[in-house]
Protein backbone atom coordinates (compact mmCIF):
# COMPACT_ATOMS: atom_id res chain seq x y z
CA UNK A 1 0.00 0.00 0.00
CA UNK A 2 2.75 2.57 0.74
CA UNK A 3 4.23 1.99 -2.74
CA UNK A 4 0.89 2.76 -4.36
CA UNK A 5 0.49 5.95 -2.34
CA UNK A 6 4.03 7.09 -3.16
CA UNK A 7 3.47 6.35 -6.85
CA UNK A 8 0.28 8.42 -6.90
CA UNK A 9 1.94 11.32 -5.08
CA UNK A 10 4.94 11.21 -7.41
CA UNK A 11 2.67 11.20 -10.46
CA UNK A 12 0.71 14.14 -9.07
CA UNK A 13 3.91 16.08 -8.36
CA UNK A 14 5.22 15.43 -11.88
CA UNK A 15 1.92 16.61 -13.39
CA UNK A 16 1.88 19.80 -11.31
CA UNK A 17 5.51 20.66 -12.06
CA UNK A 18 5.08 19.82 -15.74
CA UNK A 19 1.95 21.95 -15.97
CA UNK A 20 3.69 24.87 -14.29
CA UNK A 21 6.63 24.64 -16.70
CA UNK A 22 4.28 24.42 -19.69
CA UNK A 23 2.37 27.54 -18.63
CA UNK A 24 5.62 29.39 -17.90
CA UNK A 25 7.08 28.80 -21.38
CA UNK A 26 3.82 28.84 -23.38
CA UNK A 27 3.91 31.47 -26.12
CA UNK A 28 0.40 32.92 -25.97
CA UNK A 29 -0.66 34.40 -29.31
CA UNK A 30 -1.86 38.02 -29.31
CA UNK A 31 -5.51 38.82 -30.04
CA UNK A 32 -6.31 39.05 -33.73
CA UNK A 33 -8.74 41.95 -33.55
CA UNK A 34 -9.18 45.10 -31.47
CA UNK A 35 -12.07 45.19 -29.04
CA UNK A 36 -13.57 48.59 -28.33
CA UNK A 37 -16.52 49.23 -26.08
CA UNK A 38 -18.38 52.46 -25.53
CA UNK A 39 -19.43 52.94 -21.93
CA UNK A 40 -22.38 55.20 -21.22
CA UNK A 41 -21.79 58.06 -18.80
CA UNK A 42 -24.25 56.54 -16.33
CA UNK A 43 -21.94 53.59 -15.72
CA UNK A 44 -18.96 55.76 -14.77
CA UNK A 45 -20.55 57.52 -11.83
CA UNK A 46 -19.97 61.11 -10.98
Amino acid sequence: MPKLLMSILLLLAVLVVGGAIYVAIWDVPPPLRTVERVLPDEMLGK
